[in-house]
């Protein structure tokens, strides 16, 4: 049986493209940023990062931007089975300006846009009958053919008893009553307008939209005489949107004038763009509606999710998880300045990051210098070092293509054309920032990181080793914390995930309790990466302190990752019989423990291409299968400190 669903959005899904340059006008600016948008895409995404289980009814072009939508919807935990390809259509596009008035310029560039295309056959009883509710938005009755449409979901949706919530959310031009270039137009008093919405309203049990989208819906000039034809129409709550004043909640009987209504206060933030706000509104206020709370919480939640949202780029990529908006609601009176408050970037980083990892084996092939060396000894050049590495990662994929547990790691002097293979593969991809060898560490992109990273794939994550001893010189250690705490708000601006390697230098090793020592000072300095990357430490006790400090300073840290620097096999098995014992360890990140040997003969000239990587796929299995063999042996040791009654067999 298939999961039940809290609410099913039917509307717009597009491509946004937001200027990157704050204040500019679309003439003036230079470049975008590529998002999920459209208002009940939007909204949908919102929702579910508030813990509601949502599902999409739309159409996107079967074209790069249209599975870049579904995609992206999939990758923010939204069902899907609702967004149809259109092969005949494209994905609509909205370009907009950045900037903090209400005087944002938008482009709809909405030619028979595949999502406008939605028809009556486009909607399943069965979907509609997994939902609790489902959501309308005004654009969808823009057109004959939608209306059809919307006609058949809410008669399914009255017959399995779920609730019907509206989003005026009206459009001028998707109605053809102004250019499509003027798409921040959002005043319209038209018959059409009114009347598509007349079809609607008598089986609506919520009605949401700022003081002009009412007097659209009833083709009114007047916003008392609005409410009043609405209310006429309508039985449900409506709910009136007035930005930062907050919002007015008419749940029956209308007061004499609309000032007079219940108003919920909105919060006072600093504003970016407010391009989304009635969208994290929405998102916001259906979290705690479809939980049945009063209005008094739907409004606090929907007021406070639109105020996060104007306060960051985007509209999709801006909508809050609800541990954003947990803490925001509990220190609101001590934020002004949303982007800035470290607790909420650090916990929208969290909750929005790509893919679960909860084991994660990871082969990494980013060596540079240590190959130049081998094909020194082996007399070749340098530049079979990258047929090599395409080789490794052919070995490689032959085991990630039958497991989503795997990751790679690679380099751009030698391994470009491997990063950019795996790009898109939805597999865990690391790419190398550090310039090797240097000590303190020096990073490729200096001294314009955040620029650097831009130009990175999303998928990417950013990795920096750093050689370490607690014996280093102050001007050292100084040095090295504030390059990585550097990378840190570079990834940070970026949206890019952190891993941090710490190796001791050659010739030296970490005592007891200096790595975890090492590591608590690097979070008392800001950092905060998503993965730490460790050497193979074959005690215990060892790896036990080392989570505990990370447990401790960052519980959203995603985990911790066995190194095999030049570890026998032997030594190799016993660091990951210490490791798995720490729950916070997630699997490893070796290179040349499974690579090195066929890499060295295949330089040469002693094996051939297949035999390279055969052997690659061998090694990667069993190293693969010593990881997996030593958390399965931990597993019941944990249950027993954990809960002293329990007996391990």
């Amino acid at each position: 049986m298939e999961e039940p669903i809290d609410l099913l959005c039917a509307g717009r899904i597009c491509v946004d493209l937001y200027s990157e340059q704050v204040g500019a006008t679309l003439e003036g600016v230079s470049s975008f940023a590529k998002y999920l948008g459209g208002s009940a895409a939007n909204i949908c995404v919102g929702t579910q990062r508030l813990g509601m289980r949502t599902a999409m009814l739309t159409r996107v072009g079967d074209e790069p931007m249209g599975h870049f939508l579904r995609q992206e919807l999939e990758r923010e935990g939204v069902d899907v089975t609702g967004v149809s390809l259109d092969p005949e259509r494209l994905s609509g596009v909205v370009m907009l300006a950045v900037r903090e008035s209400d005087d944002f310029p938008r482009i709809f560039y909405y030619v028979d846009s595949a999502d406008m295309a939605l028809g009556p056959e486009d909607v399943d009883p069965s979907l509609v009958a997994r939902a609790g509710a489902v959501l309308l938005t005004g654009s969808y009755l823009s057109s004959e053919r939608l209306r059809a449409a919307m006609a058949r979901l809410v008669g399914c949706a009255k017959d399995s008893g779920a609730r019907v919530a509206l989003d005026l959310d009206v459009r001028p031009g998707l109605w053809g009553l102004a250019p499509l270039a003027a798409g921040n137009a959002t005043n319209v008093i038209a018959p059409q307008v009114a009347d598509a919405f007349k079809s609607v309203l008598g089986d609506c049990d919520l009605v949401v939209g700022t003081r002009e989208e009412m007097m659209a819906a009833a083709a009114r000039p007047d916003i008392d005489e609005a409410l009043r034809e609405l209310r006429d129409r309508t039985d449900a709550v409506i709910v009136v949107k007035a930005g930062v004043r907050g919002c007015s909640v008419i749940d029956g009987a209308l007061a004499a004038h609309w000032e007079d209504g219940t108003w919920y206060p909105g919060f006072r933030v600093e504003v970016l763009n407010t391009v989304g706000a009635g969208d994290g509104f929405m998102a916001g206020f259906l979290s705690r509606w479809l939980r049945h709370e009063p209005a008094s919480g739907c409004a606090e939640a929907g007021n406070a999710a639109g105020a996060i949202v104007v306060s960051r780029h985007g509209c999709s990529p801006a909508m809050p998880t609800a541990a954003e908006l947990a803490s925001f609601l509990a220190r609101s009176k001590e934020i002004s300045r949303v982007q800035e408050d470290r607790a909420l970037v650090t916990l929208h980083r969290a909750g929005t990051r790509r893919g679960e990892w909860p084991r994660l084996h990871v082969l990494a092939i980013d060596h540079r210098w240590q190959l130049e060396e081998m094909a020194g000894e082996a007399g070749v050049g340098t530049d079979r070092i990258r047929e090599l590495k395409e080789l490794v990662h052919a070995g490689y994929l032959e085991v990630a293509v039958r497991r989503r547990d795997t990751g790679l790691l690679a380099d751009t002097r030698y391994g470009g054309s491997v990063l950019e293979a795996e790009s898109g593969s939805g597999r865990w991809l690391a790419r190398a920032i550090e310039i090797a060898g240097t000590r303190p560490v020096e990073l490729e992109g200096e001294p314009e990181l955040a620029t650097a990273l831009h130009q990175w794939p999303a998928d990417q994550v950013v990795k920096v080793i750093a050689y370490w001893h607690p014996e280093d010189p102050l001007d050292l250690v100084d040095a090295q914390r504030h390059t990585l705490v550097r990378l840190q708000h570079a990834c940070e601006l970026s949206g890019h995930e952190l891993l941090v390697e710490l190796q001791s230098p050659r010739g030296t090793r970490f005592g007891p309790g200096d790595l975890a020592a090492t590591i608590a000072d690097l979070y008392g300095a800001g950092l905060r990466p998503d993965w730490w990357k460790l050497p193979p430490m074959q005690d215990a006790a060892t790896w036990q302190q080392v989570g505990g400090v990370v447990s401790a300073a960052d519980p959203y840290c995603r985990g911790l990752l066995v190194l095999g620097h030049e570890s026998s096999a032997e030594e190799l098995a016993a660091a990951f019989e210490a490791a798995a014992t720490e729950p916070a360890c997630a699997g490893f990140a070796v290179g040349r423990r499974i690579f090195a040997e066929p890499a060295r003969r295949w330089l040469m000239g002693e094996i051939d291409d297949r035999e390279v990587v055969e052997q690659v796929r061998s090694r990667f299995c069993a190293l693969i299968d010593v990881w997996s063999a030593a958390k399965e042996r931990a597993e019941p040791l944990r249950r027993d400190v954990n809960n002293p009654q329990t007996t391990s067999r």
